[in-house]
């Protein structure tokens, strides 16, 4: 239930990336699998998302990504 609900957060920041063309070649939400999991290290937090394949769509590195998704989060 709680992954599900950052799924749902993670998207709506996705979708706002595509729509001001922050995430490159991304053209489609539906392009990417977005899994949420526990990090092996808890140092790195509760839950985390390999964005690292989502580079291969946008052509960007995967930092950049991070760094566009983290800054267009839903509230």
């Amino acid at each position: 239930m709680l992954k599900q609900k950052i799924v749902e957060i993670i998207s709506g920041s996705i979708e706002k990336c595509i729509e001001n063309k922050k995430l490159g070649e991304i053209k489609n939400i539906k392009d990417l699998a977005i899994i949420v999991e526990k990090p092996k290290n808890t140092d790195f937090g509760d839950f985390s998302i390999n964005i690292s394949p989502f580079a291969k769509f946008a052509k960007m590195a995967p930092p950049l990504i991070a760094q566009n998704i983290v800054e267009n989060l839903v509230s």
